[in-house]
């Protein structure tokens, strides 16, 4: 039960760090098609970028404690990544910047979704292994 509740648990996070990242990818895009100014875009990712780096912390770390080594492995560079551009302060978006550096944050918002897009599929494959490892509880098949 306590895999169970570990997954569910994960799962709803690997959500919310993706609903984040699309999000700001869709910031983005507005930009691109001149639905937001500069400073719009700047406020709004700005004011969550860290949201998504503390909950991909907590998802890294709750594998962690969970002991489940391979998804942990799987959180660690993105963790990784994000703690060096929160460091080097190259987290934040400016307003001036916002038109030269459009590419690259885009390729950047691209790149997490592809890379949360493999923790769901090796998620999925955790819940798989657990279901076929335990008793088919209620609970379990309603998943």
């Amino acid at each position: 039960m306590g895999d169970l509740i570990a997954w569910l648990l994960s799962f709803f996070i690997l959500i919310a760090v993706l609903a984040l990242v699309l999000y700001q990818l869709m910031c983005f895009l507005d930009l691109e098609t001149d639905y937001i100014n500069p400073y719009e875009l700047a406020t709004k990712i700005n004011s969550i970028t860290l949201p998504e780096f503390i909950t991909q912390g907590v998802l890294c770390f709750l594998h962690l404690v969970t002991r489940h080594w391979f998804m942990f492995l799987l959180c660690l560079p993105y963790l990784c990544y994000n703690v060096n551009l929160y460091i080097h302060k190259r987290h934040l978006v400016y307003a001036t910047e916002v038109f030269g550096e459009l590419s690259r944050e885009k390729k950047q918002r691209i790149f997490k979704l592809d890379d949360l897009e493999y923790r769901g599929y090796g998620l999925r494959r955790r819940r798989s292994s657990l279901s076929n490892t335990t008793e088919q509880s209620p609970l379990m098949k309603a998943f």
